[in-house]
């Protein structure tokens, strides 16, 4: 069963927020007529949802996590689903034992992360921040500024390209107490593979949205649900 937005509920275009909208990691480069979603969670649950998403059915972990106070997010993957949480030593070496994969900003933090303080008590997740709730707490930008210093040091320049927020959402979740990775076989990422038989959410990336033409399908199916 669907539930209206309640009387608190805002819903905020990205011209709205600071630069990267969730993750401002320049942070001295960010608007300070601005708030960085990070700065709502003192009040607020707050939720990050790319344009390119479809919910397609009932969320009842969303909701869920949204009542129990947890932060939730969507898995990368269905490989990545099936490590879920775990410390970022064990994620660098499972994904990057030999360095980076590729030469994208996620492979280069994520192979680094065996060297942080901490990296076998901090936790980190191959998640995704097109849809990703960050849970009501004080900690405010503190982890993320933490870490970003920290990724700053070790990549340089690298860490300012466009992907380093998603891996400052994976983050902050995984390092918030009791996060919740949504199941994958309901909340998925639409690669170049057949849609499972009845998934809640579907986030169509890039251009696998043009193909099966599952995008345009079950967009019209969602919008023919809301005009019931």
């Amino acid at each position: 069963q669907s539930r209206a937005p309640g009387p608190d509920t805002s819903i905020l275009a990205k011209a709205d927020m600071s630069c990267s909208a969730t993750f401002s990691i320049t942070l001295r480069h960010s608007s300070p007529t601005k708030r960085n979603a990070l700065d709502r969670r003192n009040d607020h649950f707050v939720i990050q949802l790319d344009s390119d998403t479809v919910t397609t059915g009932p969320v009842p972990e969303v909701a869920a996590a949204i009542d129990a106070n947890r932060s939730f997010t969507l898995a990368g993957g269905l490989d990545e689903a099936q490590h879920g949480f775990k410390s970022a030593r064990e994620i660098s070496q499972i994904f990057h034992a030999n360095g980076p994969t590729t030469d994208h900003v996620q492979a280069h933090a994520e192979a680094a992360m065996k060297t942080l303080p901490d990296a076998d008590a901090l936790r980190y997740i191959r998640g995704c921040a097109g849809f990703a709730g960050f849970a009501r707490s004080n900690d405010g930008r503190a982890t993320v500024s933490r870490f970003s210093q920290e990724m700053d040091d070790r990549l340089g320049n690298t860490w300012r390209h466009w992907g380093s927020e998603q891996v400052a959402s994976n983050w902050v979740v995984a390092n918030d107490p009791d996060p919740v990775q949504l199941p994958y076989d309901r909340y998925i990422n639409h690669w170049d593979e057949p849609m499972p038989k009845s998934p809640a959410f579907v986030h169509y990336i890039g251009t696998y949205r043009f193909r099966w033409g599952n995008y345009s399908r079950t967009t019209r199916e969602a919008i023919a649900a809301l005009r019931g």
